[in-house]
């Protein structure tokens, strides 16, 4: 079985219109196809989380949401395992049978 490649940044970077939306791809595409804690993740992705943990949270979740919203008709999506900074982020391949786009 041939592993999905994930689409380059230069595809993706003319649909993200919010920069840490495309921080947060990048990071995760060189993750990719392991998980990154959102911990790390917002650190790799430029978010100060030792200042300010709940705003850097916040705007890492924001930057989730933009980033899948750019992600829509790609065959990828960006999933969490759950909603805390301690929880899992990585890109995988859109999955129908689990409700993905």
């Amino acid at each position: 079985m041939i592993a999905p490649r994930v689409p380059p940044v230069s595809s993706i970077a003319c649909t993200i219109v919010d920069p840490a939306a495309l921080r947060v791809f990048g990071t995760l595409r060189a993750s990719f196809p392991n998980s990154i804690r959102g911990v790390e993740l917002m650190g790799r992705a430029g978010f100060d989380s030792s200042r300010n943990p709940v705003t850097s949270f916040v705007s890492l979740c924001i930057a989730f949401h933009s980033l899948n919203q750019a992600l829509i008709g790609t065959g990828w999506q960006a999933e969490r395992s759950g909603g805390t900074p301690g929880h899992h982020y990585r890109l995988s391949p859109v999955n129908p049978s689990r409700g993905g786009q």
